[in-house]
């Protein structure tokens, strides 16, 4: 239990929840005055990095600008694996295709080589190749901005730190870390920010990023959870399934969620548990459908001129899928669902009924929406 003074008369009340729990996920930039409520799976843009490197094969680079391999040109399926190393140029509006361990296809390849070689122009004495490197970002760029915020990094390129490092716990000072007293304070004089989106988008994409997709990143959710989602909801289960846990369906994971025995991780807890901004006064809540200009908008807040935030090359394809998984779902299931991310949908403004309406009608679950007191309610079409 402690006492904590969060609007603006400074009026003290006090919690019986944990201070570690409800301050987790805040980070604190002491010399911008900043904090930042960081909420994973709500920015999952695709950022392509280009990098300069020296070739682990003996594949040759004195190619003159625009030639192409015969070696790659004969067999488009063949795969090349490089070693990243420096930073290079960025072709403009180029999108390509990489596996986590560095592979790329020879299509893919071509597009970047004709680019790279006319822009940094090898030679025979200094083998070098372009490696593509997939970010699917969440709350990654972020962290990494403030990774360079306060000091935590060397170089001046956001997207040259690794994603490794910007989740590495350690390194952020968080507002658990400060006493009460200190939180108080915080909460008066700090700029406080944070990033939504909407509930279901965010939803399927820590689904599709963490159980179904194969990362390298993907291999602890699929066996912590992913074993543990087909054990207990899928009927006649395989062994490999139950071994691997990576083939769980949208259905078994909605069926997880619903079940109120099961505690939530991050990926997918609702932000209103995770930021608790009916506690927190938070001057700016971004949004993920206006997130570069939000984005701006916070670090010209803070008087911070020298560091632009990422822009993706490719956006994100969740929205794209949100039909194709939830016509699968049943009006019920969709109605618990809604019931979980009730919050969410009305405090950060996602709760468009006649939006969403639409939405569901797309998704092809022929539902019909309608307010109530207690939520979202599923009736049968009506005329």
């Amino acid at each position: 239990m402690f006492k904590l003074a969060t609007d603006k008369t400074m009026t003290e009340k006090t919690y019986t929840e944990d201070k570690d729990a409800m301050f987790n996920h805040i980070l604190v930039d002491e010399k911008h005055k900043l904090l930042y409520c960081y909420v994973p799976k709500v920015m999952d843009h695709s950022y392509r990095k280009q990098k300069a490197a020296t070739s682990r094969t003996d594949f040759p680079f004195t190619l003159p600008p625009g030639h192409q391999s015969d070696m790659i040109k004969k067999d488009a399926k063949k795969t090349f694996r490089w070693c990243p190393s420096l930073p290079a140029p960025l072709p403009p509006g180029s999108q390509g295709c990489c596996t986590d361990n560095g592979w790329v296809n020879g299509p893919t390849f071509l597009v970047w080589l004709h680019f790279f070689v006319e822009t940094v122009k090898p030679v025979k004495e200094n083998k070098i190749i372009l490696l593509l490197e997939n970010h699917e970002v969440a709350c990654t760029n972020w962290k990494r901005i403030f990774m360079l915020l306060t000091g935590q990094t060397n170089t001046t390129d956001v997207l040259a730190i690794p994603a490794s490092a910007a989740h590495e716990k350690s390194i952020f000072t968080k507002l658990s870390n400060y006493a009460t007293t200190d939180i108080n304070i915080l909460l008066k004089t700090y700029t406080k920010f944070l990033f939504v989106r909407h509930p279901f988008e965010r939803l399927l994409s820590a689904y599709r990023n963490k159980l179904q997709q194969h990362y390298l990143s993907s291999k602890y959710f699929q066996s912590r959870f992913g074993r543990f989602i087909i054990k207990h909801y899928r009927v006649n289960a395989s062994n490999e399934s139950l071994l691997k846990g990576d083939d769980v369906k949208f259905s078994e994971f909605v069926a997880y969620l619903i079940d109120q025995k099961n505690k939530f991780n991050e990926h997918w807890k609702p932000i209103y548990d995770l930021c608790h901004p009916c506690l927190i006064n938070y001057d700016i809540i971004g949004k993920y459908e206006t997130l570069y200009e939000d984005s701006d908008f916070v670090l010209q807040k803070a008087g911070i001129e020298n560091v632009v935030f990422p822009r993706a090359l490719k956006p994100s394809s969740t929205s794209f899928y949100l039909k194709s998984y939830f016509s699968a779902l049943s009006k019920e299931t969709i109605e618990q669902l809604y019931k979980i991310y009730f919050l969410d949908f009305k405090l950060f403004d996602y709760d468009d009924i006649s939006k969403t309406k639409q939405d569901l009608e797309e998704m092809g679950a022929d539902v019909m929406a309608e307010a109530g007191n207690v939520g979202f309610t599923l009736n049968e079409n009506k005329t």
